[in-house]
């Protein structure tokens, strides 16, 4: 284990100490699932702008990072809106989330958290930023092109099954790359 596993290992100690079963989702894994909703919309923001200018990882410069990431903190303004809205889809995906990760929890015998119960909201999060970059970007992709009729759900599918397969990829890096692991538990750590 390494220093910082073990730092995110001792918070679920001290979590369990005084878990209070109601109001996990709101104090603990929102602000997870927030953490992971935000990296996976810079995410895809940043792949699907360097996929229309052409570019590989070898070409983005500092500078055109800092650019790509200024604008996706611009545009994931609304997204962020939309997580605290009761009348907004994104809401409704979040608290759907929140419901399914406390229930997984108060289902085991001891009622208590693990590393993994704060690691699979990040990346439930993860999925529906990267989600919402996906579709923003995609509709405004074919707004440029001056597509006369843009099919909603042909294009909701494909952000979705594209959010999914980079979801999968990069559970699969932290899964199997210690390297992959510290940047996302730094990231956990920092919501507490």
């Amino acid at each position: 284990m390494t220093p910082i596993e073990a730092q995110l290992s001792t918070k679920v100690d001290e979590l369990n100490v005084d878990l209070n079963l109601s109001e996990l989702p709101v104090k603990v894994l929102k602000p997870i699932v927030m953490q992971g909703m935000a990296a996976g919309f810079l995410y895809a923001y940043r792949e699907v702008v360097a996929d229309t200018q052409g570019l590989s990882e070898g070409d983005m410069t500092a500078a055109w990072i800092d650019q790509v990431e200024a604008a996706a903190q611009a545009s994931y303004i609304t997204v962020e809106r939309g997580a605290y809205n009761a009348t907004n889809d994104i809401y409704t995906q979040i608290k759907s989330v929140l419901a399914e990760e406390s229930d997984v929890i108060k289902q085991t015998d001891a009622q208590k958290l693990t590393l993994q119960n704060l690691i699979m909201p990040y990346y439930n999060g993860w999925f529906i930023g990267a989600y919402y970059a996906y579709s923003d970007l995609f509709t405004k992709l074919a707004q440029q092109d001056h597509t006369s009729h843009i099919d909603r759900t042909q294009m909701a599918q494909a952000a979705s099954d594209r959010a999914e397969k980079r979801v999968e990829m990069v559970r699969n890096l932290f899964n199997t790359i210690p390297s992959e692991r510290q940047p996302v538990i730094a990231e956990i750590l920092a919501t507490f």
